[in-house]
């Protein structure tokens, strides 16, 4: 488990109306990802090969 600097960086984001966007690599693509129920998910991710938003 991480320190949590990352959720409280962007706990506000729709505050200011920023749009957190993350980068991977394509094969760094999973079905599914451990989550806790503080954690902030991003609205996109960025790839070689697709930009991803949800």
């Amino acid at each position: 488990m991480g320190g949590g600097f990352y959720d409280r960086t962007l706990q506000n984001w729709r505050q200011y109306r920023l749009q957190p966007v993350g980068y991977a690599h394509d094969c760094q693509q999973v079905d599914t990802l451990p989550s806790e129920q503080w954690d902030i998910p991003l609205p996109a991710v960025i790839t070689p090969g697709k930009p991803w938003r949800w």
